[in-house]
């Protein structure tokens, strides 16, 4: 579900899959961490409705994003199990990114915004592929891939990119004892 903030609307008639919230109910259900955490939304004819958050459920919220060490990187990591979701918010002409494969991680990107000119195979094929949003690709272990410019949008001039690994990488998961979310080894 997509929650779209209410003056992004325009005139188009939307529906949220959403319902009024009983905070109390929901404190029994899963404990009385969510009493101060929750999000409101608002619908196409103007009920707010407010949805508490659970450990299962991550909604979009800017201050979420963390800067990296690269200039114009912001990220969100989302880890399970036997996945991982890295998404990222890349100022339009950032720099930073080079060729690199992963021998242990397949990765699966989602162009979400913007635009993502970069290189993906043969480390010696020139070639570049421009992916906007919408579009996807898959670097399987040990498939080069990166040298990526970044093409902001219109609206916030940034792309914006979900990557998601299998399994999860070490690296940027933060029970590690070698965390570091600041990773230059990603597409992004």
């Amino acid at each position: 579900m997509w929650l779209v903030p209410a003056d992004e609307w325009g005139d188009e008639q939307h529906e949220a899959i959403v319902r009024p919230l009983d905070i109390g109910a929901e404190v029994a259900r899963f404990g009385s961490h969510l009493a101060s955490t929750s999000h409101k939304v608002a619908t196409s004819n103007g009920t707010v409705h407010q949805i508490a958050e659970n450990q299962y459920c991550h909604f979009f919220d800017d201050a979420e994003f963390v800067p990296t060490d690269r200039e114009g990187f912001r990220h969100r990591i989302i880890n399970g199990d036997d996945l991982q979701l890295c998404f990222w918010r890349i100022k339009g002409g950032a720099e930073g990114s080079f060729l690199h494969h992963h021998d242990d991680h397949e990765q699966l990107g989602i162009i979400m915004r913007g635009a993502l000119d970069f290189r993906i195979g043969d480390p010696d094929d020139q070639r570049r592929t421009v992916l906007r949003a919408g579009d996807v690709y898959l670097a399987p272990r040990s498939v080069d891939h990166g040298d990526s410019i970044f093409v902001g949008d219109d609206e916030f001039d940034e792309c914006w990119i979900l990557d998601v690994f299998s399994p999860p990488r070490p690296d940027m998961h933060p029970t590690s004892a070698n965390n570091d979310t600041n990773s230059k080894e990603v597409t992004a």
